[in-house]
């Protein structure tokens, strides 16, 4: 679109609505799942990227897939991006391999050394990334079918008014036009009253009648 019209207007909002539902929804997925609240930095920072790719994603109309698609990688993309920005609550292997290190030699014979600390990183948190990046898939899935059938639905209604209220806009304006177009630029000039027209030819000749003849005979 080179300039800025009504539909470069409904796009914007279309634009704002995708953006907004997608890192609303995985925000809240994601302060559910970790348990730990997203920082505004992270909203801030996904909000413009979400809004870059949803104005990609508006420019012509899509099918149900690729917006079912488009938002369920959309959503993979913000958990990571959560994670990232996101602060972590302190783990407790440090603590407890300092404290088993304070232990006397029997102590720590009888109880097993502690796993090291990258390995407890892991497998703490493999089994709850695994669960919230399939519940922002989940999530990506049902928002994209959601705004595909919202927008399905506009389009719908846009054709539908365009329509009814399109003919009869344009018949009222033809009709508007036609009218101010035959309207007199001054006042109207006096009727002139025209001469009475005879009787026709045809009448004429049929009632005359003709009692000329040729001359008598010489006397």
């Amino acid at each position: 679109m080179t300039t800025m019209g009504a539909g470069s207007v409904l796009r914007l909002a279309h634009t704002a609505v995708l953006a907004a539902v997608g890192v609303v929804v995985s925000g809240l997925g994601h302060d559910l799942s970790s348990g730990a609240s997203v920082s505004v930095w992270g909203y801030l920072l996904a909000l413009p990227l979400a809004g870059a790719a949803a104005w990609r994603l508006t420019r012509t109309e899509r099918s149900a897939r690729v917006v079912v698609g488009t938002s369920a990688v959309g959503q993979l993309a913000l958990h990571v991006l959560f994670g990232l920005v996101s602060p972590h609550g302190a783990h407790g292997g440090p603590h407890s391999g300092a404290h088993g290190a304070g232990h006397s030699g029997a102590h720590a014979l009888s109880h097993p050394p502690d796993p090291p600390v990258g390995a407890l990183d892991i497998t703490a948190l493999a089994s709850p990334g695994a669960a919230m990046a399939g519940a922002h898939l989940l999530a990506g899935a049902v928002c994209g079918w959601w705004l595909w059938r919202g927008e399905r639905a506009l389009v719908q209604l846009a054709r539908a008014l365009d329509l009814f209220a399109g003919g009869r806009l344009r018949l009222a304006l033809a009709v508007l036009g036609g009218g101010c177009a035959a309207l007199p630029a001054g006042p109207a000039p006096a009727p002139t009253r025209a001469a009475p027209a005879g009787p026709p030819a045809s009448l004429v000749l049929l009632r005359a009648l003709s009692r000329r003849g040729p001359p008598l005979l010489p006397s």
